[in-house]
């Protein structure tokens, strides 16, 4: 719920087709479509912003470019 919240997708956890992780199964294909699409929306910067102090795990997925480009990658001695 609170990841719905933080997304501004508060109805998500009471639609039907979700409320239960049964029924979240059963939709999966929906689900993700709907997650996927709100994902595409904001940059990996802008969601660890959003998601900052989160009581779930969240991180970002980089392109391959992008693994390249992290400071922490950057700092290793190759």
């Amino acid at each position: 719920m609170e990841f719905c919240h933080l997304v501004d997708l508060p109805h998500l956890p009471t639609d039907a087709r979700y409320a239960s992780n049964e029924n979240r199964v059963s939709n999966r294909g929906d689900l993700i479509a709907v997650l996927a699409a709100l994902m595409k929306t904001k940059t990996n910067q802008e969601w660890n912003g959003i998601f900052e102090g989160a009581k779930f795990p969240y991180g970002a997925v980089n392109t391959f470019n992008d693994v390249f480009k992290d400071p922490q990658v950057r700092s290793i001695d190759r």
